[in-house]
């Protein structure tokens, strides 16, 4: 408060009077001036353009940063405003009229010539606001530099003219109104969208062409006022054209004062094809709906935090879940981590992000609290601004199941080795022995602790050993066929013996498997034991699912389970007929039975493509490849036919899909453009070669960074573009487009990756 105190003696009694004031609301006030002040004096150092308070003669009582730069003062001696002004005579307006000279600039804009310290001159534009402040009259110019504007001048009514040559080539309706709503500028795109001419918009006001919600159009004398209540939204409404016809649209509004005249532009799209777009994606959307519903894997997708957006039914199923009743729930709730604990709540996002790209196997837990083994898959996502996980987890009960019933046959096919008659030794990539049977162990008189390298076993043509260190290289070329050596022993004896090699990767590891037979016995009998070995060896090298091997007139001698099961056939049916009946030619017979072998032997060492008919009459395409083999004196071919039916419908459906994805990508009115990793060209539509100027079949060996300018207007650099383009992955990004012929225009872009 603020108080005053008056004292007197009155009748001989000394009194005093006090008046007090609450002076609340001044402090308040008071507070709130300094606020303002400073608040001013801030944003006047920070204005670009001069800004100079004077008092009623002129004298400079206030300069901001920018003024004392423009004219080259300082301010604490900026003197009078007059000597930073020259009229149009060249002279300065004179001191003691400077009060009246700003009094009758004020509430005008002059355009006038500001004089620098150093006396160079410069165009400006000034504005003067006259105020009254607690008994003094001051004067507050702003002043702005307009040395570039003029310059520009040209440019902006080149860019005046470009602007409407872009206007009319904008796809989207563009309206411009005066404040009435009567039309000023009607684009191309309008006349064509709306149906209309020059002689239709003259004068005439833009409500023809907006039908509200029930049906009837604004009111012409108060579409200043709808297109203002419009202003800075975005509606959908229907549109109507000249003939009457309606149809879906969207309308942006904005409103702007341009030289002392009011003015609205409308944009305005028509969004029929949008409204399908939208209505195909609903459909695709329950599609997919019905297919995650209908997947025996649990799928679900989360938030950011680990919590519930979307379930299938198999998850319900599978975590025992109660359907409309997940909102709120947690996919921690349904893991548990390898100490048998769940992940924590403020943990879930580190833990679903780190697994995302991973497989993994845990435990899963039931609602009634029971557990199961499962295998879980992470995507992760941002999709429009959300942060989103997809978990695929997969109970793999059963899975475990069958694999401790694998290892229990793993212990079987270690007790069959052992009890094998054959050596049986499986080595590593340089032929080290990792595993030998105990016939091995008894045949070469080695054991099974140090057994070595299995080269030491192997004697070549010339009678040495295998190399040890390209022993990889020798098993791996007799991987797949039988081979006869010799076999040498540990106490240096030899024999001969059959070895057939198999090759695999297993956990990791390159293995090789060898099966060894002491042949001694079976040379004596090699005759029969040749025969047998070319046999075999034909079967052996037929890869495909359908094995046949006929004699040299093309008669079945050897049918297989795979092959009866394709053609449709029993053994009775095969007995001494001919394989023409499973071979359709082009023509639709088949190859005559007589000269059936001659067709084998001209296929032999080929692949072909044919028809092949079934026991049942019906035919589909198949692949066939034929080997031809004389053995004692016997001609046999060996087929293998594999059914290509699912292959060609693959096939058929891959090429349909690419076409549709060209031709949608050359439909897009948007530019869209696919690079490669470090930014370069791989697929780009027609939108992008006419929006960026680029010439078709032109744009190998071309990059995206050519296209782009960053914000201090150079491009991105070519060994930074991955980072660049990673990093703008998942937003949306507004930035200048720089085309061809250097020419720059503003765009917005959108990144996957």
């Amino acid at each position: 408060m603020r108080m005053s105190i008056s004292e007197v003696n009155s009748d001989g009694q000394h009194l005093f009077t006090a008046i007090l004031r609450d002076i609340t609301k001044e402090k308040e006030h008071d507070a709130r001036v300094h606020a303002e002040q400073r608040k001013t004096a801030a944003i006047m150092n920070s204005a670009l353009n001069a800004i100079i308070t004077t008092d009623n003669c002129g004298a400079i009582e206030l300069i901001n940063t920018s003024a004392c730069r423009i004219f080259g003062v300082e301010q604490k001696n900026a003197g009078n405003l007059s000597s930073l002004l020259l009229l149009e005579d060249g002279s300065h307006p004179p001191e003691d009229s400077m009060g009246k000279y700003l009094h009758e600039a004020a509430g005008t804009v002059r355009e006038l010539e500001g004089c620098r310290a150093d006396g160079s001159t410069f165009p400006m534009r000034m504005s003067v606001s006259e105020v009254d402040s607690e008994g003094k009259h001051l004067f507050t110019a702003i002043l702005r530099d307009v040395t570039e504007e003029k310059e520009n001048q040209g440019l902006v009514a080149a860019e005046q003219r470009k602007t409407a040559a872009i206007m009319n080539s904008a796809l989207n309706a563009i309206i411009t109104t005066d404040s009435q709503g009567r039309f000023e500028l009607v684009n191309t795109s309008a006349c064509r969208i709306f149906g209309l001419t020059q002689g239709q918009t003259d004068g005439k006001s833009m409500s023809s062409l907006i039908v509200l919600e029930d049906g009837s159009h604004p009111p012409e004398d108060s579409m200043g006022s709808y297109l203002h209540s419009a202003a800075g939204t975005v509606r959908e409404l229907e549109g109507r054209r000249a003939d009457g016809s309606t149809f879906p649209m969207r309308m942006s509004v904005s409103e702007v004062n341009s030289e002392g005249q009011h003015l609205f532009t409308a944009i305005l799209r028509d969004i029929t094809k949008e409204k399908l777009d939208k209505s195909r994606v609903e459909q695709e959307q329950r599609k997919t709906a019905a297919i995650m519903n209908s997947a025996l894997n649990a799928i679900i997708t989360t938030d950011r935090d680990g919590y519930f957006e979307l379930i299938n039914t198999s998850a319900l199923h599978i975590f025992g879940l109660a359907e409309g009743k997940t909102e709120g729930q947690n996919i921690a709730s349904l893991l548990l981590l390898d100490d048998g604990s769940q992940p924590s709540l403020d943990g879930v996002f580190e833990y679903l992000h780190g697994a995302a790209g991973t497989v993994r196997e845990l435990q899963g837990r039931r609602v009634d609290g029971s557990t199961f083994p499962m295998r879980m898959s992470i995507s992760e996502v941002n999709s429009d601004g959300q942060h989103l996980f997809t978990a695929i987890l997969r109970d793999i009960t059963k899975e475990k199941e069958h694999d401790a019933r694998v290892h229990a046959e793993q212990r079987k096919t270690a007790a069959i080795m052992n009890s094998a008659l054959n050596a049986i030794i499986t080595t590593d990539n340089c032929g080290a022995i990792e595993l030998i049977n105990t016939s091995a162990c008894r045949i070469f008189g080695v054991e099974q602790k140090n057994a070595g390298n299995l080269s030491s076993l192997l004697l070549l043509e010339d009678g040495s050993h295998p190399p040890e260190d390209s022993m990889g290289k020798y098993l791996h070329e007799a991987a797949g066929t039988v081979r006869e050596l010799e076999g040498c022993r540990a106490d240096g004896s030899t024999f001969p013996m059959r070895m057939s090699v198999s090759e695999v990767d297993s956990e990791g590891k390159h293995l090789f498997t060898a099966i060894l037979r002491d042949v001694t016995e079976e040379k004596e009998n090699q005759g029969l034991v040749a025969a047998e070995q070319r046999k075999t060896a034909a079967i052996m090298n037929s890869a495909l699912n359908a094995i046949i091997t006929t004699d040299s007139q093309g008669r079945f001698e050897l049918v297989n389970t795979s092959a009866c099961r394709i053609f449709g056939l029993t053994q009775g049916q095969t007995d001494g007929k001919s394989m023409s009946s499973l071979i359709v030619l082009e023509d639709g017979s088949h190859p005559p039975e007589d000269s059936m072998g001659s067709y084998l032997h001209s296929a032999a060492g080929t692949v072909r493509e044919l028809e092949g008919r079934r026991a049942d009459g019906s035919t589909f395409p198949m692949r066939m490849s034929v080997s031809e083999v004389n053995s004692e004196g016997q001609h046999l071919f060996t087929a293998i036919l594999r059914d290509i039916t699912k292959e060609k419908l693959d096939k058929s459906r891959v090429e349909q899909e690419q076409r549709k994805t060209a031709a949608i990508m050359n439909s897009a009115l948007n530019a869209i453009i696919t690079t490669d990793r470090d930014g370069y060209f791989e697929l780009i539509n027609t939108s992008a070669l006419h929006i960026f100027g680029l010439a078709e079949g032109k744009t190998e060996g071309q990059n995206i960074a050519s296209l782009l300018l960053l914000d201090d207007g150079s491009q991105p650099s070519l060994d930074g573009v991955f980072e660049y383009l990673h990093g703008a992955a998942g937003t949306v990004r507004e930035l200048q487009g720089r085309r061809v012929d250097g020419s720059t225009f503003p765009m917005r872009m959108s990144i996957s990756e």
